[in-house]
């Protein structure tokens, strides 16, 4: 283990030893949102991935990449964290400081409790507090090797990745990391707040073609950057923030709204319940404003919209798209006593990268209940046709099998006559022609070959798509010239295709295709990742059948009562919003949850089932499965039956089983009446066999 000196425990305001670092390695990180390799010095893009209720959530990439950032360090890790308690990024960070890397970090002494913070001070890390009650040190930044600075809302944190809507951008500079890194200097010297020298007016520089503007508060009093952002736009602002309290930006929305500029925001829904919050005065001056509709938390950790992000023209080519973030809310707090930092990215693909998460997050959130709805979709502006799945390195034979998978994920039909799907190599591998995508329509590009068994499957017109297996680059390109959506991948997994981490989410980094949530293949084109249809129209063959159950185990009921639901049917059974219920009130209520063709899956009351196939917990932490008999009923999203089951008394410590296993005509009888001697089997067949 590496050994602290101890002046530099003493002094944790002395900056680290100067040593000459390597250019950073920038290659494992996990592909993000934006459509650039970090290695060629363009930004990169992660966002969080919630869900709207407990037990939706998916874990994100997000840290993934940080981790991979913090484990690519050879010289310097500089933290200003907020709050800190995501414990495998703490990881990465110890094992950082093991090797022998220079970190410190700085943070505020109300989260000193988290368990990163006291984990690093533990490990003797130089940690430098601002004081407990004096305004708060909010960053979250990390500088790695004066090489490169990742910013954005993201608390690291277990709530703040996993149960709040958040965003992470990394952006690969040198005078960008020595600007932050200045900044870090005054406050691990204990300069916090308006104690901080002035130093020099926010920093401008170019980012592989893109304007990169940063603020710090108090210094440069970022709000007015935010009132300039919004007096700039020509044609549209979104926004989505946490909190929003400022008048001057209230002034400059209602201001751009009356000269005609498309103003549309999302609210979290806790900050908006505060009678500071800028909302209702929003709402007031005619501009629809939206509350988001992220239920996934206890008591009041989590289920935050937490971003700080302001869109201005995005995706508008010809104008200045911008795309505004960092750990800054609209408050006066944030910009006149606070620690902050406000980056502006002058980029048009980032801004359809975001405005891709703004109608992400606008399709489950509701109207204001003071505001007027809009006269059109806000987000029919920015033409959602993208990149869903692609299949760089089938098996066997590449030739026949590689495929790019394109979705409208819009609200109109569009017209894809003159689009160009290539790569870094040839930019136009295929040429569209006399194609209208429709609304959730897929089309899928093969490199050759006939694939009748595909929905929307075409043959590139130059008879080839040559994706690369180590990596590549793919953009999508509209008949005007503009990129309508690009990724870039460093390798490909062998027989398994790259997919939207949330699948049919354009902000949603690409993942391993069995790594998606409910997905049960390996690729899926021209379908779901979980092998649903895109159109919700077709007509699906599945029959769900409540098989098994346990209601009176052996000994303790609690943590062992359960229910068996099978898919008979020959295609996927999309479970989202299917309810259990018995007599007295519902016990189990589905989230995102698809269960494959003859599959099973086993619900229990509560408890770790992990031994047992397909085991889950219920929605409620109950089934109350009534010894001396009781009826279940199993409905659809619209409460529609879709099964139900009753019995008699039960014996302890034996499970009722389908007298036929799997039938949905047969009756409950005790297991062992079904195989003689065997008294239960979740998540098997009666026999013991899997489904």
């Amino acid at each position: 283990m590496r050994r602290p000196i101890f002046f530099l425990i003493a002094l944790g305001a002395c900056a680290p030893t100067e040593r000459q670092a390597p250019d950073l390695d920038l290659s494992r990180l996990p592909q993000g949102s934006s459509d650039a390799l970090a290695e060629d010095g363009e930004a990169q893009v992660w966002f969080t991935d919630p869900g709207t209720e407990r037990g939706e959530e998916i874990d994100p990439v997000l840290d993934d990449a940080l981790i991979a950032l913090i484990d690519a360090s050879t010289t310097t890790l500089d933290l200003a964290l907020y709050d800190f308690d995501r414990s495998n990024i703490a990881d990465a960070v110890l094992r950082a400081w093991d090797r022998g890397v220079d970190v410190r970090m700085v943070s505020d002494a109300d989260e000193a409790d988290a368990s990163g913070h006291a984990a690093l001070e533990a490990a003797g890390i130089p940690v430098t507090d601002r004081r407990a009650g004096d305004h708060i040190m909010h960053n979250k930044f990390v500088v790695v090797d004066g090489q490169a600075v990742w910013t954005g809302s993201t608390n690291l944190t277990e709530t703040g990745i996993l149960q709040n809507d958040n965003d992470a951008v990394l952006l690969p500079d040198r005078d960008l990391a020595a600007w932050y890194t200045a900044e870090f200097e005054q406050m691990a010297a204990g300069r916090f707040g308006r104690s901080k020298l002035a130093g020099s007016g926010p920093l401008t520089l170019d980012l592989a073609g893109s304007e990169v503007v940063t603020h710090l508060s108090p210094q440069h009093d970022p709000l007015q950057a935010v009132v300039e952002l919004i007096d700039s736009a020509d044609h549209s602002v979104r926004f989505l923030v946490f909190s929003f309290t400022h008048a001057d930006v209230i002034a400059a929305l209602v201001a751009a709204h009356d000269r005609g500029v498309d103003v549309v925001g999302i609210f979290d829904e806790s900050q908006a319940a505060s009678g500071y919050s800028a909302d209702e005065a929003l709402a007031a001056a005619g501009i629809p404003v939206y509350i988001d509709g992220n239920h996934n938390q206890v008591g009041f950790a989590g289920g935050k919209l937490h971003h700080k992000t302001l869109i201005i023209d995005g995706g508008v080519d010809g104008s200045d798209p911008v795309v505004a973030t960092g750990s800054f809310n609209w408050s006066q707090s944030a910009t006149h006593d606070n620690d902050e930092n406000l980056v502006e990215i002058h980029d048009v693909a980032l801004t359809r990268v975001y405005g891709a998460r703004f109608c992400d997050l606008l399709a489950r959130a509701d109207l204001h209940p003071d505001a007027t709805a809009p006269q059109d979709d806000p987000c029919s502006s920015l033409p959602r046709v993208f990149i869903n799945e692609l299949y760089p390195d089938p098996p066997g034979m590449d030739r026949g099998q590689e495929f790019v998978e394109i979705v409208n994920g819009g609200t109109g039909a569009v017209d894809l006559s003159g689009w160009t799907l290539g790569d870094a190599q040839v930019a136009d591998r295929h040429v569209f022609d006399d194609l209208v995508l429709a609304p959730g329509e897929a089309v899928v590009i093969f490199d050759s070959g006939k694939h009748p068994e595909v929905p929307g499957a075409r043959v590139a017109s130059s008879g080839a798509l040559d994706l690369g297996n180590r990596g590549d680059s793919i953009r999508l390109v509209n008949a005007a010239g503009e990129v309508a959506d690009a990724l870039s991948y460093r390798g490909a997994p062998l027989g398994r295709s790259l997919n939207r981490q949330s699948d049919l989410s354009q902000s949603s980094a690409f993942v391993p295709h069995d790594t998606v949530l409910n997905a049960w293949t390996r690729s899926s084109p021209g379908k779901r990742a979980d092998g649903l249809p895109f159109d919700p129209s077709t007509p699906l063959d599945y029959q769900l059948v409540i098989n098994e159950v346990m209601a009176d185990p052996s000994g303790e009921d609690t943590g062992q009562e359960y229910f068996e639901l099978v898919n008979l049917g020959p295609d996927p059974a999309d479970l989202r919003g299917v309810g259990l219920s018995d007599l007295v009130s519902e016990r189990h209520r589905f989230g995102r949850v698809v269960l494959p063709p003859g599959a099973a899956l086993v619900v229990y009351d509560r408890g770790d089932h992990s031994d047992v196939p397909g085991a889950m917990q219920s929605s409620t932490g109950t089934l109350g499965l009534n010894n001396s008999g009781d009826t279940l009923v199993l409905v659809d999203a619209d409460g529609l039956l879709l099964d139900s089951v009753s019995w008699g008394s039960a014996r302890a410590g034996v499970a009722f089983n389908r007298a036929i296993d799997g039938d949905p005509d047969s009756a409950l009888v005790l297991h062992d009446a079904v195989v003689s001697g065997v008294v239960a089997s979740p998540g098997l067949q009666a026999n013991g066999q899997p489904w």
